[in-house]
């Protein structure tokens, strides 16, 4: 299954859903400053630096 991480943070729930077989292709955060440590978390996950309020559902 395939999934995007909301509030993703560091990673730790993207680490997780990996490790029990889903692939989490991208977390969504509004702290620019996780982008550098999320994406060395969980290689092959990209970082999106965004506000969720501000995206629709297309932009997802």
């Amino acid at each position: 299954m395939r999934a995007i991480d909301l509030f993703c943070g560091a990673g730790g729930m993207t680490s997780g859903l990996c490790r029990s077989g889903w692939n989490v292709v991208a977390g969504i955060d509004i702290d620019r400053d996780v982008g550098q440590t999320y994406e060395r978390n969980n290689v092959g996950a990209v970082f999106v630096h965004a506000d969720l309020r501000l995206l629709s559902g297309e932009g997802l």
